[in-house]
């Protein structure tokens, strides 16, 4: 369901620690997180410090995914146009994590994460795979709400039934086609470019529920959440679009 336009060129910053003693779990952390933009066509990961890699990395190094363009090394001479920086914090056990473009150092999104009951007492990752694929759906997140995973666009092109300042349905266009199916639940965002034009973000504003398929391109939903501001974004024409965030 996702297509790509060109690869961003995105570095990962060495996790913050108050203590030294917290330098494995800031290691873990990283490598983690470099394994999972590893997977994503749309992401170039640049590295600054190569040397630092794990064996295991050096291994994956020598696979197809490293040799055709996503993993960039220092010397090829490519930089990062965002960087992800991290702190991690052992008392409340969370991890603080921002996309920040490199040019400006604006800081495009924040998110905390809880992520103590990934952590052994001895401060290893318990279950590394669960704990890969809880980071892989919040970094998703990020960049679909960073306009980076581009997936197939589903607008909202008309109001089907509203009630006073209320939409109840909507019609639903898929230019592309998608595979949705009655009853499936689909977030609706309020998509808006920022004053760079660099890049757009995506405000969730309310849930619609598929109820009748007219083809894999049109549909009708009915709205579960965000009644108020579905009609009104689109009384305001603003660009509205459906996720399914759980495909």
């Amino acid at each position: 369901m996702y297509t790509y336009a060109q690869a961003i060129p995105v570095s990962v910053a060495k996790v913050e620690i108050s203590d030294k003693k917290f330098e494995e779990v800031s290691r873990l952390i990283k490598e983690h997180v470099e394994q999972v933009l590893v997977g994503y066509d749309y992401i170039t990961l640049v590295n600054r410090d190569i040397n630092n890699l794990t064996e295991r990395e050096r291994r994956l190094q020598r696979k197809e995914s490293f040799m055709d363009g996503k993993y960039v090394k220092q010397d090829q001479a490519v930089g990062a146009q965002w960087i992800i920086k991290m702190q991690y914090d052992d008392k409340r056990k969370d991890l603080d994590l921002q996309i920040a473009d490199v040019e400006t150092d604006k800081v495009m999104i924040f998110e905390n994460y809880k992520i103590g009951r990934f952590l052994t007492k001895d401060r290893q990752i318990e279950r590394p795979r669960y704990f890969g694929r809880y980071l892989k759906e919040k970094l998703e997140l990020l960049f679909i709400e960073l306009d980076v995973a581009v997936i197939a666009d589903i607008v909202i092109f008309d109001i089907a039934e509203s009630k006073d300042d209320k939409a109840i349905k909507v019609a639903l266009y898929c230019e592309k086609g998608c595979d949705l199916t009655r009853n499936k639940e689909l977030e609706v965002y309020l998509k808006k470019n920022t004053d760079s034009k660099k890049y757009s973000t995506k405000i969730k504003i309310g849930k619609v529920k598929i109820k009748h398929v007219e083809s894999n391109e049109v549909y009708v939903a009915e709205v579960k959440d965000g009644h108020k501001e579905i009609l009104t974004s689109f009384n305001t024409k603003e660009n509205l679009i459906c996720i399914d965030e759980n495909n």
